[in-house]
């Protein structure tokens, strides 16, 4: 009998990581991430980075108004010839974009968490790359305006299944971690 128990107990678990691994998988496919890597860490070039943020966004952030991730990376990837060439000319500055898929850590913007994890990237590298990044949603269009409005969460309704929106916008301060393996073990004893 104990080892009937052990092997359920290895099930659950095994169940409940692959739910988490299906429900952040889901997300990771739900979302386009920005990710600009300054030249390096002095001053000028930390700011350079975020001009050449704010002149992606102000002059790129109607492409990615797209319906869906697919026609939202189509346009991206179409407009990345057109990006590196705006930059190089209004900033003069050696850059290189390309669309990859990148690791980035667990980030909070406005009440709403991303978990870690790989994520395609529109990824801009200005000049050597090897200062401070910086890193956003851009598709659904997250990068653009404060998160904790109706209207960008309905975005994000939008594009996510309920169990992703509930995975990035629960509040951590309250959120209560449990195993479901744990409570669907203590269950499964109940029943001997």
């Amino acid at each position: 009998m104990k080892k009937v128990r052990v092997a359920v107990f290895i099930l659950v678990i095994f169940l409940s990581v692959m739910h988490l691994e299906t429900v952040h998988g889901g997300l990771k496919d739900s979302i386009v991430r920005l990710h600009i890597i300054a030249n390096s860490d002095s001053k000028e070039d930390q700011a350079q980075k975020l001009q050449i943020r704010d002149f992606v966004l102000k002059n790129y952030g109607e492409v990615l108004s797209a319906e869906n991730r697919t026609e939202a990376l189509e346009e991206v990837f179409r407009n990345i010839p057109q990006i590196e060439s705006d930059i190089r000319h209004t900033f003069k500055t050696d850059v290189k974009a390309e669309l990859c898929e990148e690791n980035f850590p667990t980030k909070e913007y406005d009440g709403i968490t991303f978990p870690a994890g790989e994520y395609v990237a529109l990824k801009i590298k200005i000049g050597n790359a090897k200062g401070q990044n910086w890193w956003c949603v851009m598709y659904p269009p997250l990068c653009f305006s404060d998160l904790s409005t109706e209207t960008n969460r309905d975005k994000m309704k939008k594009v996510l299944s309920k169990e992703e929106y509930e995975l990035v916008t629960s509040d951590s301060s309250k959120v209560v971690y449990k195993f479901k393996s744990v409570e669907l073990w203590n269950k499964f004893k109940k029943l001997f």
